[in-house]
């Protein structure tokens, strides 16, 4: 936790300077993470588990959910629409959360489905479905 806390305020410091509110949170999201990660590789060496099994099972989904994001960049803000000019800011923004939202769990889903990263527990499901119609 002090490694996190420590991390977080010395990112916060530099990047709430140059980005606002932005830095913030881009330095609370990887203060966060380098927390995890080293954590998880502690956790990991005490239980002697193999730390490079441990990254490639958690290096697709994180992949996947960074590819993700592309797509949403091409999203316009909605104050460029011309019938939603009446609506305030706030109701915008969550117009505007909601759109990124949704293109962000579609195209997850579709990079999860379409590489087949969830086959053998699709197959799984599938088996027990058919053992008990």
């Amino acid at each position: 936790g002090l490694l996190i806390s420590i991390l977080n305020i010395i990112l916060s410091y530099f990047l709430i300077i140059r980005w606002g509110i932005g830095g913030a949170v881009i330095a609370s999201s990887f203060s966060l993470l380098v927390g995890s990660i080293f954590f998880l590789w502690k956790f990991n060496k005490k239980l002697n588990i193999d730390n490079k099994k441990i990254f490639y099972l958690l290096s697709e989904p994180i992949f996947f959910s960074l590819i993700s994001i592309i797509p949403t960049i091409f999203i316009p803000g909605l104050t460029k629409f011309y019938f939603l000019s009446d609506f305030s800011l706030r109701i915008l923004s969550f117009f505007h959360l909601f759109m990124v939202s949704i293109v962000t769990l579609i195209s997850y889903v579709f990079l999860i489905y379409f590489t087949g990263y969830f086959k053998e527990e699709y197959q799984k499901i599938i088996s027990y479905i058919r053992l008990r119609i």
